[in-house]
């Protein structure tokens, strides 16, 4: 079987050999169905070797066929591949998320591919999951870029443009002088091109909008935001909730790996305790790995105590207080009251139009959430961070450095 043919074509007569479906190979390798037939009609080439590898995988190959796959999966030679902005190191023991990475997979294949906006509370995995989503995309060039919108002066669109250019265009001499300019050539460079834009934790609305493709060709712009970036329209949107308790679990058992005192019901309830946030997840499990003599006994020990929790989500300099307190500085006084008032009694006191404008910043900031009937939800570790923070305040009310509003 190991004649010289396309890679779309070998994997094809692989898959019929083995007696697979499309549905049954997407299962045994984590590919997506649609990237498999995808690769098989040609209209993806050049997989990734980790494409390639799962692939041969699912379809248990040998030494000899997984060679020639390995080999059809190789560039034309003479392709010039430019290297963009490299995407991030891959969460290597990512977990769950099935379904939004099958959505993701769906819109990046429609021609043309609307923006998406991954949007959702902070440590919820945006990241990790755009890039995750990036990787299952066959393109010839990846642009990675940290807008850094949670900084006192994130980079402005010029900035920004800037940056993606002398990327995109080896050798440019000079970046044409207007934003207008700028983004014109940036469009004109991409349009034509087989690219994955990754543009992470932007700001706001105006920081992205010049860099958005104007509709056509066949870029994929994948944003990811704690905002919900909701003035910004001609996009899809993907907001991401907590785990599902299973996946949490799962999550939380992969990073401790085989823990030998770790046992199901334990894990499960450090997830419960952990709100199955991602980063929160991870804290856990590295805080546990990095202390020999601890049991998951002693981890759950130190979580149970609601008071304890967040000081106790320190892992090296991964504090989970730290990645609330990032969103929470950005909130006006007014927001962080109707916060307060949500952490200590569930009820936000909607009386004033002003404090419904105080919501709807909550909500565009991903710190609260509306349920369906119309009442809102505080995830419990915001809540206890929020509720700490409103005890600061009072301790702190007189002092020149509070908002200027009364925190109850």
């Amino acid at each position: 079987m190991a004649e010289d043919r396309t890679f779309g074509a070998l994997l094809r007569q692989f898959r019929l050999a083995g007696d697979l479906t499309l549905p049954q190979l997407a299962a045994a390798s984590g590919i997506s169905d649609r990237a498999i037939s995808d690769l098989e009609r040609g209209v993806s080439r050049n997989p990734r070797a980790r494409t390639v590898e799962a692939l041969a995988d699912g379809l248990g190959l040998g030494s000899d066929d997984r060679a020639a796959l390995r080999a059809a999966a190789r560039p034309v030679a003479g392709l010039v591949v430019a290297s963009g902005l490299p995407l991030p190191r891959p969460v290597l023991d990512f977990t769950g998320r099935s379904a939004e990475q099958d959505r993701l997979a769906r819109w990046a294949a429609d021609r043309p591919s609307p923006p998406v906006v991954i949007s959702g509370a902070p440590g919820i995995g945006k990241t990790a999951l755009a890039v995750r989503a990036a990787r299952a995309c066959p393109a010839d060039r990846y642009f990675f870029i940290d807008l850094h919108g949670l900084d006192v002066a994130p980079p402005d669109p010029m900035t920004v443009l800037r940056r993606l250019l002398r990327a995109a265009v080896p050798g440019l001499r000079a970046v044409p002088g207007t934003v207008a300019e700028a983004a014109a050539l940036w469009h004109a460079r991409i349009r034509e091109q087989r690219c994955v834009v990754i543009l992470d934790n932007a700001a706001a609305e105006s920081q992205i909008r010049p860099i958005l493709p104007p509709g056509e060709g066949p870029a994929v712009v994948l944003i990811t935001s704690r905002r919900a970036l909701s003035g910004l329209d001609g996009v899809r949107r993907l907001f991401l909730d907590a785990l599902p308790a299973d996946d949490a679990a799962a999550l939380l058992a992969a990073v401790i790996e085989d823990h030998d005192a770790a046992s199901d019901d334990d894990v499960r309830r450090i997830a419960q305790l952990c709100g199955n946030l991602p980063l929160a997840l991870r804290i856990a499990g590295n805080r546990l790995l990095s202390r020999p003599g601890w049991t998951p006994r002693d981890l759950l020990g130190r979580l149970v105590a609601a008071e304890r929790r967040l000081d106790s989500l320190v892992a090296g300099d991964l504090e989970l207080k730290a990645a609330f307190h990032l969103s929470y500085r950005q909130t006006s006084g007014r927001a962080r009251r109707v916060l307060h008032r949500l952490a200590t009694t569930g009820e936000p006191g909607l009386t004033l139009a002003r404090e419904r404008t105080a919501v709807d910043e909550l909500v565009e900031l991903s710190l609260v959430r509306r349920r369906p009937d119309g009442g809102l939800e505080i995830p419990e570790l915001l809540r206890l961070y929020a509720g700490a923070e409103l005890v600061h305040a009072q301790r702190n009310f007189m002092s020149p450095s509070w908002c200027g509003f009364p925190p109850w």
